[in-house]
């Protein structure tokens, strides 16, 4: 969730009226607590009232990292034991010793920090924004099948959503809805195997997030924030009339125009969208070093 959220906030305002589609799966939120997932990444942390934002800068070499940041068990064999199905010990004494229960409010705190970060940003901005929840609906992941939401997540993500007032599209809800749901054709909406949705699930949830964003009450006039970066749209804009400017770029342009066929506007549009994308990437690049230094 973490991830999502740090990307979102880096680009939701580089757009002109923005409406913000914020996808998730549900498993997302086991995952913020940790400081790597497959690599290194940044994450939250509770702080206060507030949240504070850890493991950046990324390490550059992942081999240091870990050895750095190795793994904080202290048996590996009472770590087998407790977590075999020989453990013989009383539920209540597993739980303490595993911390599932302090783990899952500990999650369920963090996450609803974060889903607020997003939302009060979001309002800040005045920009629409529905929420689209994924889960993995395969065979041996009962908890998330369709109808069943007996768990934490689904729990936490429904209350959020209903106190806050915020609109959501809970795909799962999308399967009973269709006619052509039978009860056991799981596999016309997921690939069993990844629990990733079929093209035809995919088209079933695009139409939604249709409705619901024509829903959405875009006649008024929205304000760009004063703190909102200029737009993709506004800086390819500062390009093209830069490259109108410039005879010898101009030129250059027109040739390339010529030479693939393209009319002189199209070919100044492209060369404005290249040179954003390339700017952003030197951006990048520098951050990089300036960071490893």
């Amino acid at each position: 969730m973490d991830q999502i959220a740090l990307l979102f906030e880096q680009t939701f305002l580089r757009y002109e009226r923005p409406v913000v589609v914020f996808s998730l799966m549900v498993t997302d939120m086991d995952r913020s607590p940790l400081d790597w997932r497959t690599g290194q990444k940044p994450y939250f942390t509770i702080q206060g009232e507030g949240l504070r934002l850890n493991g950046i800068p990324i390490d550059p070499d992942p081999a240091h990292y870990v050895k750095e940041h190795g793994v904080d068990i202290s048996s590996y064999l009472w770590r087998r034991f407790l977590y075999s199905k020989a453990n013989f010990l009383p539920n209540t004494m597993k739980d303490r010793l595993m911390g599932w229960s302090a783990s899952t409010a500990q999650k369920m705190e963090l996450n609803t920090r974060i889903l607020d970060r997003v939302v009060n940003r979001l309002r800040a901005s005045q920009v629409d924004v529905v929420f689209l929840v994924f889960h993995y609906l395969t065979p041996d992941q009962p908890e998330f099948m369709v109808g069943n939401e007996d768990n934490w997540r689904d729990g936490m993500l429904r209350g959020f959503f209903a106190d806050r007032g915020i609109p959501c599209i809970w795909s799962k809800d999308l399967i009973p809805a269709d006619p052509a749901w039978t009860g056991s054709n799981l596999d016309k909406y997921m690939l069993l195997d990844n629990g990733h949705p079929t093209t035809y699930f995919n088209g079933l949830i695009a139409q939604e997030i249709k409705r619901k964003v024509l829903d959405i009450d875009t006649a008024g006039v929205w304000v760009r924030p004063v703190f909102a970066p200029p737009t993709y749209a506004e800086r390819a804009r500062d390009v093209e009339r830069a490259i109108r400017a410039d005879s010898t770029w101009y030129g250059s342009v027109r040739a390339n125009a010529e030479r693939y066929g393209q009319t002189i506007e199209a070919r100044i549009a492209e060369e404005a969208r290249y040179t954003v994308a390339e700017e952003d990437e030197v951006v990048k690049a520098a951050l990089r070093e300036a960071v490893g230094n």
